[in-house]
């Protein structure tokens, strides 16, 4: 069974890669990278890509990595109001 948690922070990039979004969302003092489904299957989910813009603050549920601490497996998340 993987593990599933929350992560949340202020994004300081997004990257639209092939196969994957990019989001790394600064957490403290250190910057982790959370990998959501590409760009495509973002926009027919209805995700507002302008909530992924950096300086938004957002929260991300999914899986950890199990090994890294620094990467996330999103599932989901929601923009946080400032």
């Amino acid at each position: 069974m993987k593990a599933t948690g929350q992560i949340a922070g202020r994004i300081v990039k997004t990257e639209f890669k092939p196969d994957s979004t990019l989001v790394l969302l600064r957490v403290l003092d250190e910057e982790n990278a959370v990998f959501l489904p590409k760009k495509e299957v973002l926009e027919k989910a209805g995700v507002p890509l302008s909530d992924l813009e950096p300086w938004k603050r957002q929260e991300f549920e999914g899986h950890p990595h199990q090994s890294d601490k620094l990467k996330f497996f999103a599932t989901g998340g929601k923009l946080l109001e400032d």
